[in-house]
């Protein structure tokens, strides 16, 4: 069984406070998960994606939320109410505006696969924009290219290729 990893962004963050700042101060590779949203009114394919942990404790997530409520305690005490655990941080693109139609996709390979949550890991693109990277591990549940980005590991990569060239290599254009 070949496990693939697909990537989508990330989206509605700066509608969700504090979702904007606590991606701005997580690593990348935190664990998320995405989940569907069946009852979202505005889109019936919304996936949002959540951050669980986010407690005051003696994590690193839990330095992130003192930081963020002693911000928010002096600066907007009313937005307190939305430090939840699971944070939502936002909803996966399904709009050529925010990004590509991937929830859709998404969406109907979770059901096939009989899955309603998604454990998958925040990741960056090349301008910094936040991005998730997930695994399907079954064959028969590969999103259409055209719609998901898939990469394979760098190890499979690496096999089928061999090494990557030196920075000093001489690279045929």
């Amino acid at each position: 069984m070949t496990i693939r990893t697909f990537t989508a962004p990330l989206v509605g963050m700066v509608f969700r406070p504090p979702a904007q700042d606590v991606v701005n101060m997580l690593p990348a590779a935190q664990a998320l998960r995405i989940e569907l949203q069946d009852d979202n009114p505005y889109d019936p394919d919304a996936i949002q994606v959540l951050l669980d942990g986010f407690v005051d404790d003696d994590t690193n997530l839990g330095k992130i939320f003192r930081a963020l409520r002693e911000i928010y305690s002096a600066e907007s005490p009313e937005k307190l109410e939305l430090f939840t655990n699971p944070l939502q941080l936002g909803f996966i693109a399904n709009s050529e505006k925010t990004g590509g139609k991937f929830a859709s996709t998404i969406k109907s390979y979770m059901q096939l696969d009989g899955r309603n949550t998604v454990p998958c890991k925040l990741t960056f693109d090349a301008r910094s924009r936040a991005m998730l990277s997930f695994e399907w591990d079954s064959e028969e549940v590969v999103p259409d290219s055209q719609k998901i980005v898939a990469t394979e590991s760098p190890l499979a990569v690496a096999e089928k290729t061999g090494p990557k060239p030196a920075i000093d290599d001489e690279i045929p254009f």
